[in-house]
């Protein structure tokens, strides 16, 4: 699980550049699965948008083909691409907003957590991102 400290996040973005690069080895925003917005509420605030691999798992429940799966054992969120049809209920029903709808295929992308050792954490030197 990670954890996330927004309170200390800098909004520097580098996250976003390491996930980019796990993802899809490129250095653009686009490919992260992991966003930083400014929080329009509180000047001077970030706002980190990425899985949290809920307990409840709504975007599970709301995927009307099966393309999203939980691990039993790590509890990591997937979707299937195989079965993805792009149809974005998954990010309606996260409260996160955190699965991606990809410009290049249309189909749904979320943080796998890099398979347990997540990049962005790694690179986060605030410490707003750590793994449990």
């Amino acid at each position: 699980m990670m954890l996330i400290d927004e309170s200390i996040c800098t909004g520097c973005r580098t996250c976003e550049f390491a996930c980019a690069l796990q993802q899809k080895k490129s250095f653009h925003y686009d490919f992260s699965l992991i966003r930083i917005r400014k929080n329009k509420a509180e000047e001077g605030f970030f706002l980190v948008t990425v899985c949290r691999h809920c307990p409840s798992a709504p975007c599970l429940a709301a995927c009307p083909v099966e393309a999203i799966g939980k691990d039993s054992q790590s509890g990591i969120v997937t979707i299937d691409p195989q079965k993805c049809t792009g149809c974005g209920q998954c990010v309606d029903a996260c409260p996160w907003q955190a699965p991606v709808l990809s410009s290049n295929d249309g189909f749904a992308n979320i943080c796998d957590l890099c398979k347990g050792d997540p990049l962005c954490v790694k690179f986060c030197q605030p410490g707003a991102l750590r793994l449990l």
